[in-house]
C-alpha cells in the first residue's frame, strides 16, 4: 500500500501524456517526420536535452518508440504550456484517483502560473512533477481502455459465507479523455 501511494518522478513513462495530446489535437500524425537533432538539442535557450539513441529525422511513431526526449520537447513546445497543462490534468494527474486507499495523495502538479521557462522542457519528460504509481497506472490503463479514464478499485464485492453480497463497489462512470482511434494509435506505438 505504501509504495503505491508514495510520490515519485515518473520520467519517460510520462511521455504518453505528450504523445496522446499531440495525436488527439491533430498536431502530429504517426508518420510525420521529426528532426531529433542527432541526439543533442538546446531548446529555446534552455538546458541541453539529449537522446539515448541519437538520430536525425524519425517518423513520430519511431521517435516515440525510441523514447526521444528531443521529439517530446519539440512537440510540447508546439502544443504550448496551457494545452499541455490541460492534458496533464485530463489524464488525472494532480487529483486523487478515487480509490479508498488511506494516505492517497494528489501528487504535485504546479499550476500553470507557477511554470518557469524550463517547465515546457522538463514536464513532458516527466521531470518537475510528482505522481503516485496508481495515478501513472490509471493513465496508462486509459489508453488500454480505449481512451476511458476509470476509477481504480481494490474490492469489487464481498460475499458472506451464506452467499449474500455484503458489499458491492459502484464505480462512477468512466471519463473519456481520448477518442478510441487515438488510444488505438497509442497502443500501436
Amino acid at each position: 500500500n505504501r509504495a503505491v501511494m508514495d510520490l515519485f518522478d515518473p520520467g519517460s513513462a510520462f511521455k504518453i501524456v505528450m504523445a496522446a495530446g499531440a495525436l488527439e489535437s491533430g498536431l502530429i500524425s504517426l508518420d510525420e517526420p521529426i528532426d531529433c537533432e542527432g541526439g543533442r538539442f538546446y531548446p529555446y535557450g534552455s538546458r541541453l536535452v539529449r537522446d539515448t539513441h541519437p538520430a536525425r529525422v524519425l517518423p513520430f511513431w519511431l521517435a516515440f518508440a525510441e523514447s526521444s526526449n528531443i521529439a517530446t520537447v519539440k512537440l510540447a513546445a508546439h502544443l504550448g504550456p496551457r494545452e499541455f497543462y490541460e492534458w496533464i490534468r485530463r489524464f488525472g494527474f494532480g487529483e486523487k484517483t478515487g480509490t479508498q486507499f488511506p494516505r492517497e495523495q494528489t501528487g504535485i502538479v504546479l499550476p500553470l502560473k507557477q511554470w518557469s521557462r524550463d517547465s515546457i522542457v522538463a514536464l513532458p519528460l516527466g521531470q518537475g512533477i510528482s505522481v503516485t504509481l496508481l495515478q501513472l497506472a490509471r493513465a496508462h490503463a486509459a489508453i488500454a481502455n480505449g481512451g476511458l479514464l476509470i476509477e481504480p478499485y481494490v474490492v469489487e464485492k464481498a460475499v458472506s459465507p451464506d452467499g449474500h453480497v455484503t458489499y458491492q463497489h459502484e464505480p462512477p462512470p468512466p471519463r473519456r479523455i481520448l477518442h478510441e482511434s487515438t488510444a488505438r494509435m497509442m497502443m500501436e506505438i
